[in-house]
């Protein structure tokens, strides 16, 4: 008996780390509800955070928006560290903590280009992260201008389009070529 699995832009498997897709068990479909909840809840801090960035526009008119992003952005990354240890848990990456300091160790190394190259990493690894990096910040650019301009409500309509319009723009092969997600 094979078992195929199927990666999805909301909920990536492989059998090395989803239990649902070890040993063929019928447990995918209540994986996939815990990662559709998983997005449906990510949209509050977006909310939280365009609502206190429309107020800070609001209570004080010289806000420097690039200043406002910058401080913003610097407090996630305490999230983030903080976060890091959720890829322990099942259906989040089920690792344990030398996994992820592993992991954490060959993504350093494949985004500086150390030789040898970590397994699945690719030469001139920075090029797509840097784009990524450059794109998302004139993303978040765009996205804190909506709220100054116009509104959070706005915002979070406009932010909300972007996740649908990723899955179809990585399901165009012409677009991505050989990383078409199916």
């Amino acid at each position: 008996t094979t078992t195929t699995t199927t990666t999805t832009t909301m909920a990536p498997r492989s059998p090395e780390n989803d239990p649902a897709s070890v040993g063929g068990t019928d447990d995918s479909e209540a994986a996939d509800w815990v990662w559709i909840i998983v997005f449906a809840l990510s949209v509050i801090p977006n909310g939280v955070c365009a609502v206190v960035q429309e107020s800070l526009f609001r209570r004080h008119e010289h806000v420097d928006t690039v200043l406002l992003l910058f401080w913003s952005n610097f407090y996630t990354l305490f999230g983030y560290a903080l976060a890091l240890p959720l890829t322990m848990l099942p259906y989040l990456g089920n690792k344990t903590a030398a996994g992820v300091g592993r992991s954490q160790r060959d993504a350093f190394h494949c985004l500086v280009g150390t030789h040898p190259l970590p397994p699945g990493c690719q030469e001139d690894a920075f090029v797509p992260v840097l784009a990524f990096v450059v794109s998302y910040m004139g993303f978040f650019y765009f996205l804190a201008q909506l709220v100054k301009e116009v509104a959070a409500v706005f915002e979070s309509l406009v932010n909300g389009v972007v996740t649908p319009a990723s899955a179809i723009a990585f399901g165009m092969k012409w677009l991505v070529k050989s990383d078409a997600e199916p």
